[in-house]
């Protein structure tokens, strides 16, 4: 797990001290190429793809279907885990990729964002208990919903280009 410890929130981002630690120790280097991918879902592949971006690397991709898809398809998997020699990774964190608290407050107040939600409409709506201990029901003032598992379909893949790009032409009508 690559996280924020110090915070009382869960799956927050760490500095890149902490990642660039972390990454350097699983033999990744700065050129790696990475392929992600998260059982059940992509959710968690996801987020690694993000985190990698966030801090500065572009080659990284996520396994569309996942290992489940893989596994269908009868390719190759292994129980044997790589050598891991450790390499020097620098992370170029590019700040376009995370938004602030600070700075979804003020947009509450001026929009000059949209905000997306992707949790479940029942979690947006406040209806339904938050799964992690301490959190608010409801969702930021002025946000817009789309369920994350909106963007997949029936096989586990994500949906085409088009039909994502049609869920968010909805919203954007705001």
């Amino acid at each position: 797990k690559i996280s924020d410890i110090k915070s009382k929130l869960p799956h927050m981002l760490p500095s890149a001290k902490i990642f660039e630690k972390k990454i350097k120790h699983m033999g990744i280097k700065n050129n790696s190429i990475i392929i992600t991918y998260s059982k059940p879902n992509l959710m968690g592949a996801s987020r690694v793809w993000w985190m990698f971006k966030y801090f500065g690397h572009n080659k990284i991709a996520v396994l569309d279907g996942g290992v489940e898809k893989w596994k269908k398809e009868n390719k190759l998997l292994t129980n044997k885990l790589p050598k891991k020699k450790k390499q020097k990774y620098v992370t170029s964190p590019d700040k376009t990729w995370l938004t602030t608290y600070s700075e979804i407050k003020k947009n509450i107040k001026n929009t000059k964002f949209l905000v997306v939600d992707a949790r479940n409409k029942n979690r947006f709506k406040g209806i339904e208990n938050e799964p992690r201990k301490g959190l608010k029901k409801g969702h930021i003032p002025h946000s817009k919903n789309i369920f994350w598992e909106q963007m997949i379909s029936k096989n586990g893949t994500l949906i085409k280009k088009s039909k994502i790009k049609e869920k968010f032409s909805k919203l954007i009508k705001y």
